[in-house]
């Protein structure tokens, strides 16, 4: 108890099982949590879930891939707790769908969820952070970052993007000296691995255990291989 305590930590995709455990175990050690999702009964139940003190938990609806939206969650959270210390971006969306089926919607509307949403949480995550002195971005992506699988050509370009993005962030952090790192947790797209052990490594990233560790990431499941 107390890793992360008083740390403020958003989760978003808040109705996704990785989420729900990661916002669970921050609670747990002493952070005050935020939940959102596109859903508002997906993050109302989220937040029933985490089980946090009333004081220390807040939910709301976020539309995905709109900058407003952002801006706006920003400002109410540095309202109601003054700062944002960790953000944890959830899971993407996983569609399995041949190259000659996947039409170029669908492949636009998982850019909007797999790399749009997640890029506009890194540049407003970033700003709140350097506010306050500092924080910890984690990207929950896909060990398709790594390796290609038959079936999952727009999800391993996505993952890949947000690989490399994530990598990109924490360097330009770096030279500013700004005190903000950004890591990653890859799962397998088909054997997700226990929530339990990917809430664990973002409750690591989260803290300061891991206050050296930047473009980074942790990988789970077998899918996942070496680069």
């Amino acid at each position: 108890m107390g890793r992360v305590a008083d740390k403020v930590a958003l989760i978003t995709g808040a109705s996704n099982p990785v989420a729900q455990a990661s916002a669970q175990a921050l609670a747990d050690e002493g952070a005050c949590i935020i939940v959102v999702d596109a859903d508002l009964g997906a993050a109302e139940r989220a937040a029933q879930a985490t089980k946090a003190a009333s004081e220390r938990l807040m939910w709301g609806v976020k539309e995905n891939a709109s900058e407003a939206a952002w801006e706006s969650l920003i400002a109410k959270i540095e309202d109601r707790f003054g700062q944002l210390n960790v953000l944890v971006n959830g899971p993407p969306v996983v569609q399995r769908r041949s190259i000659s089926d996947l039409s170029l919607a669908d492949l636009r509307a998982l850019q909007e969820s797999n790399i749009v949403e997640p890029w506009l949480g890194l540049k407003h995550g970033v700003a709140a952070m350097r506010r306050c002195g500092g924080g910890s971005i984690i990207n929950l992506s896909l060990g398709l970052a790594r390796v290609g699988a038959s079936g999952f050509s727009a999800n391993c370009a996505n993952a890949a993007g947000v690989r490399v993005m994530s990598q990109a962030a924490a360097l330009e952090c770096g030279q500013n000296a700004d005190g903000v790192r950004v890591n990653s947790v890859l799962v397998d797209h088909e054997n997700l691995p226990n929530r339990a052990e990917v809430a664990a490594a973002v409750v690591y990233l989260a803290s300061d255990e891991s206050r050296f560790m930047t473009a980074g990431e942790i990988a789970f499941g077998p899918g996942v291989v070496a680069a």
